[in-house]
């Protein structure tokens, strides 16, 4: 629901105020859809994206919002740890709000996947070979003197 009396003091025209109203009814089926398929064990695995589809159509619907109030662009000012399926830090995401530097779970259905995705796996070295950094730790407990004869 619309905060009518803040939209009339910022001068948001009549049919932004109509649509803000749609929008916030749209962001909240899909925040009480998303809650109740994680409440009744949704099984991601026959869906596996669903619940980042879902995110990005929310995020999409925040921008919206944010344009239509006539506020700018900015996604550091979306509460994205709000949405249900994220389990990033809300309290760690609070303290940084609005400026940014928010910190993601890596095992969050939303964000942990797309960090994932998008780190190669260092257990076996990719990285740091592409770099060309040594990563062979076989004499890593070995101790050598120094003697300086």
């Amino acid at each position: 629901m619309i905060n009518k009396e803040l939209a009339d003091e910022l001068g948001v025209p009549k049919p932004n105020q109509v649509a803000i109203n749609e929008i916030h009814d749209t962001r909240r089926d899909i925040f009480n859809s998303v809650e109740k398929m994680m409440k009744t064990g949704y099984k991601k695995e026959a869906h596996p994206t669903i619940f980042k589809e879902l995110y990005d159509e929310w995020m999409e619907l925040e921008r919206d919002l944010q344009f239509l109030w006539g506020f700018d662009l900015d996604d550091n000012k979306i509460k994205f740890w709000n949405f249900p399926a994220c389990s990033c830090p809300a309290m760690d995401n609070n303290d940084a709000y609005p400026y940014g530097y928010y910190a993601m779970s890596g095992g969050c259905m939303i964000h942990g996947s797309a960090v994932q995705d998008n780190v190669q796996d260092v257990t076996n070295g990719d990285v740091f070979d592409a770099l060309g950094i040594n990563t062979d730790l076989s004499n890593a407990n070995t101790f050598k003197e120094n003697k300086d004869d």
